[in-house]
């Protein structure tokens, strides 16, 4: 058991349990809406199947349940980022070098979204999963977006 981080630290908590899993494999559970909260940091946008990561995510949540997933802020149009992002420039040469290398290796069936998708773009696909209540919160000369939704 977990000592809370380095002797004589509270045991944690009875009723939490993390778990470690792989967001391909569909479902992500034996039981459908079997988790109380997911969550997803910087690679949603890396996925040749974005849109069927967030569905399965959706459908693997209890009703109330929270997605948390933190992504790349910026925004969904190339020329608003290069005009105001002050790391445009680095994060489309990131996007091109590996990003889109990653979702266009999917046998050609991948999209190719990149770190540089953007807060509009991204909303869209949760919305889409069946989320509707999608908040974007960023912090001022934080590199990353978080969203945070729940399922109905």
């Amino acid at each position: 058991a977990a000592s809370g981080g380095g002797g004589g630290g509270a045991a944690p908590p009875s009723n939490i349990s993390f778990e470690v899993r792989d967001l391909l494999a569909t479902p992500l559970s034996a039981d459908d809406q079997a988790f109380d909260v997911i969550i997803c940091a910087d690679f949603l946008h890396d996925l040749a199947a974005p849109q069927r990561v967030v569905d399965a995510v959706y459908a693997s949540l209890k009703p109330g349940g929270v997605f948390v997933a933190v992504d790349v802020a910026a925004d969904s149009d190339a020329k608003t980022n290069l005009d105001s992002h002050p790391m445009a420039g680095m994060l489309y040469s990131i996007s091109f070098m590996h990003c889109m290398q990653i979702g266009l290796g999917a046998d050609g069936k991948g999209c190719a979204h990149g770190a540089m998708w953007g807060t509009q773009t991204a909303t869209k696909l949760f919305e889409a999963a069946g989320f509707h209540d999608v908040k974007v919160s960023t912090k001022p000369g934080d590199l990353n977006a978080t969203y945070t939704m729940t399922k109905k």
